[in-house]
């Protein structure tokens, strides 16, 4: 009995030994990816309560998974060879996921089987199954994550899809009303999704005859999705697509910071990834300035996020890409990592045009850094160097055919036409502000509706540009476009204007707006403490990248400010070099005296700037360099004697190194006095949220006398015209003009074919090749271009306003028309538009009509 109770009591634990461990294996893997899921439960809360339907919302998780990251993990690891920290492999997997989904939708869209797309990952995932060596890339997590580092990175992801709520998300409604007025590029991302999802090659899809010269690869991927799920274009683009990206992009900021100070492996402190993926985010330039929104422009990575897709698509695979560099640069080995760099580089080219010279720009200082240094030269950094270059000349001459596309040549004007430059008084003053010119009041709108309610009476057709039925020319008193009247107070500063202000107050402002620029994330000064640590590989592409990204921002303009991409493209690395400093700076163990020391610092900071504020009182424009100086000199007094306190106690309490800990001190100094504006800044979106509502808010309020930029009934009235045409059938519509301000058209309409997914003979030009060049040779603003040419829109809007045999026949037998698209807020189709052609559908302030196959004939038939 003894024996038998004895062996069973020595079996039981025996037995239940691979019970608790299994459980302990099972506890361990919920503890592990609770963070992610935490994530994953509240996004998917959000999107519900944002209109997704669940379906949707599975639908796209699965294909997220299943020909995305699982795949790119997958050759990440395999071309890596082996498998490394969690986040690091999603971060590079998605990229790479993205990169191979770019590459198979393309190549299947080309071959006219856009359905095939799916079977490289579905290929890639039967790979890594059946052939035994690549099963083992199945399993293994790499180096452990800490538990606060992913849970600090977590609640960043959840601060960016709380930012998303409040500011895109309840802004742009899925429906009519809360879908009439997006964000103006809005219709034009979706225009480009849905020509990319029944062309290529692409062209622009609003105006025939266009070419696309434009980082396009973005919207391959929501085609691709699109066809792979069945979920409307407009909930890709508004809801769904970007929020991957734009997570695994935090991810990926987190698991460069920590790759700069060491690895996980290593022990590097916790707050290290969270920190550098929040900064970017957050970070604001010092605005000493009382009464003004920002001392300089941010280019805000946030606010860049859904209206940017190209930005964000583009900032994700950097990030994935400077990894590679950094490993290779360190002297890693393998043909695989060479592979998947070469990949990356090859699909950045079409993500983002900004990025490839910013990388080009951190390799160049790598390799001269480097050379110098070890006096050989340093083979990985050259080849890297030169596939750069490579990828670079390729996208500008064969993407874009060596197109601008509105970015020109005026170094400083960023400087003197930001806020300083207005207060120092070197701003050029735009059309309609004090002391400007006068907004012009010349009727150049091609619409015949004045701020969309009525009629136009015939008689005032002359100056819209309606042809006569049957000539084809001009009305006789038809205005033609004034060059050069919209184009008084644009900005157009070359060396000319550096001149005529003076090069020292300019070259002064450019160096007071790269300052308040490093001030974002002023911690990267701290690096300067341990100088060997700045001959780093990974340092010295982020500072290349960060100088270069300044650098052009500061060089070249274009009129949609999109120089300012150059800035938001350099912010990650500039964070990442921040926390980078801080690590340097807190390298020794903390006490309580420097916590002490810390809240002092910061609240100095913070007292400086409402001192500041009181003493010197809120700025005009027009007063000169002692206004802009004045608050800065109040901020320098405070960060000098800030130094020097901090500096003396050390000495005198005998502490080594006492300048690291006055710099730490000043480094918290700055932060206090970017905290209030940053805060302020980034919770009045949230407060407006909780005060107005969370969902169906406009964007921005538009004036009472600008129309909404979609009439009701136009998202039926587009997709139904989609579900009855075919891809091929060529769309003409009445809509030309976004909106009408002081009777000037804004040429930044797409709506039509963004939600008919056709092409359309003439809805809006913004954003051309053409209109930019007519804005350069008219010294036009580009979104008030007059369009250019005049027998088209005159012969596309007769079929509107005057219909005849002639008039419709000419569209369908000279450009191929198939169907019209009316806006009842332009002009009211007259009875006699259904005598050529058929009405098919009305929804709301919008028709459409089918032009019958004999149409085509109607000019011949009237002419016997």
């Amino acid at each position: 009995m003894t024996a038998t109770l004895t062996r069973a009591d020595s079996a039981e634990p025996a037995a239940a030994l691979p019970r608790r461990g299994r459980f302990a294996r099972g506890a361990g893997l919920v503890v592990r990816f609770l963070p992610a899921a935490v994530t994953a439960a509240i996004t998917i809360t959000i999107l519900r309560w944002y209109g997704v339907s669940a379906r949707d919302i599975a639908a796209f998780s699965a294909y997220l998974g299943l020909a995305v990251l699982l795949p790119g993990t997958l050759v990440w690891r395999a071309l890596r060879g082996g498998a490394g920290a969690l986040p690091a492999d999603v971060a590079g997997g998605a990229a790479i996921g993205y990169s191979l989904e770019i590459i198979g939708y393309v190549a299947a869209r080309w071959a006219g089987q856009p359905r095939l797309a799916p079977a490289l990952p579905v290929a890639i995932l039967l790979a890594f199954v059946l052939v035994r060596p690549l099963r083992r890339f199945w399993r293994g997590a790499g180096a452990p994550v800490p538990r606060r580092w992913a849970w600090g990175v977590a609640v960043v992801c959840l601060l960016v899809l709380g930012w998303t709520a409040a500011t895109f998300f309840r802004a742009h409604g899925l429906d009519w009303p809360s879908a009439g007025s997006p964000y103006v590029d809005m219709p034009f991302h979706l225009a480009l999704a849905g020509e990319l999802k029944n062309h290529a090659p692409p062209r622009i899809p609003y105006l025939v005859g266009e070419p696309l010269h434009y980082h396009w690869f973005v919207y391959a991927d929501l085609a691709a999705t699109s066809w792979g799920t069945g979920i409307e274009l407009q909930v890709l683009l508004l809801r769904l697509s970007l929020l991957p990206m734009a997570l695994v992009f935090v991810v990926g900021t987190a698991v460069l910071a920590t790759t700069l100070v060491g690895e996980f492996r290593a022990r590097v402190p916790w707050w290290t990834g969270p920190l550098a993926a929040l900064l970017p985010l957050v970070g604001a330039p010092f605005n000493p300035y009382r009464d003004v929104p920002a001392s300089v422009p941010q280019g805000s990575i946030l606010d860049a996020l859904w209206l940017s897709p190209t930005q964000t698509f583009g900032a994700m695979l950097a990030i994935a890409a400077v990894l590679l560099l950094i490993e290779l640069l360190r002297d890693a080995v393998g043909a695989g990592r060479w592979a998947m760099l070469i990949l990356l580089l090859a699909v950045i080219t079409g993500a983002k045009a900004t990025y490839q010279p910013l990388l080009l720009a951190g390799l160049v200082l790598a390799v001269t850094v480097r050379w110098i240094g070890e006096l050989r030269p340093p083979r990985a950094a050259l080849a890297a160097t030169g596939l750069t270059t490579v990828t670079l000349v390729f996208a500008q001459l064969v993407l874009f055919s060596d197109s601008a596309g509105g970015l020109s040549v005026r170094p400083l004007s960023t400087a003197l036409n930001s806020e300083l430059g207005h207060i120092a008084g070197t701003a050029t003053l735009p059309p309609g502000t004090e002391g400007g010119p006068p907004v012009p009041t010349r009727y150049s709108a091609m619409d015949g509706v004045p701020f969309g309610g009525q009629d136009v009476d015939p008689a005032t057709l002359a100056p819209i540009g309606v042809t006569a039925a049957t000539g084809g020319t001009a009305v006789e008193g038809a205005a033609a476009p004034a060059p050069g009247v919209l184009g008084e107070g644009l900005i157009h500063l070359g060396l000319t204007r550096v001149a005529e202000v003076g090069w020292w107050p300019a070259f002064t402002l450019a160096t007071l707006v790269l300052l308040l620029w490093m001030s974002m994330v002023g911690g990267a000064w701290a690096m300067l403490l341990r100088p060997r640590r700045l001959v780093d590989p990974g340092v010295l592409i982020c500072l290349g990248v960060v100088a270069a990204g300044f650098g052009a921002a500061l060089t070249f303009e274009h009129p949609g400010a999109s120089q300012l991409y150059f800035v938001n493209s350099a912010r990650p690395y500039l964070g990442c070099l921040a926390v980078a400093g801080l690590v340097v700076a807190t390298a020794r163990r903390r006490t309580a005296g420097g916590r002490v020391l810390g809240f002092f610092s910061f609240a100095a900071g913070a007292g400086a700037i409402w001192a500041g504020h009181d003493l010197i009182g809120a700025p005009r424009d027009n007063q000169g360099f002692g206004a802009v100086l004045a608050p800065l000199g109040v901020l320098a007094v405070a960060g000098v004697a800030v130094w020097l306190l901090v500096w003396g106690l050390a000495r005198l309490r005998q502490r080594v190194r006492p300048a690291r800990r006055a710099w730490f001190a000043v480094w918290l100094t700055m932060l206090g006095m970017v905290a209030p504006g940053a805060v302020a800044g980034y919770a009045s979106p949230i407060v407006a949220a909780v005060r107005d509502g969370w969902r169906d808010v406009p964007m921005e309020a538009e004036p009472a006398e600008v129309r909404p930029a979609l009439p009701a009934g136009a998202i039926e009235a587009g997709r139904w015209l989609r579900d009855h045409s075919a891809p091929g059938d060529l769309v003409a519509t009445n809509a030309h003009c976004r909106a009408l301000r002081e009777w000037v058209c804004d040429n930044r309409t797409f709506w039509v074919s963004a939600y008919t997914e056709r092409r359309v003979l003439l809805n809006g030009w913004g954003y051309t090749v053409t209109a930019h060049t007519e804005a350069a040779r008219t010294g036009t603003v580009v979104n008030r271009v007059d369009f250019w040419d005049r027998s088209l829109i005159n012969l596309n809007d007769a079929a509107f306003q005057m219909p005849s045999a002639v008039s419709v026949g000419r569209l369908a037998a000279d450009h191929g028309v198939r169907w019209l698209l009316v806006d009842r807020r332009t002009s009211t189709p007259p009875p006699e538009l259904s005598r050529y052609a058929i009405p098919r559908f009305t929804s709301g302030l919008c028709d459409v009509y089918e032009l019958p196959p004999s149409a085509a004939s109607y000019r011949v038939t009237s002419a016997d």
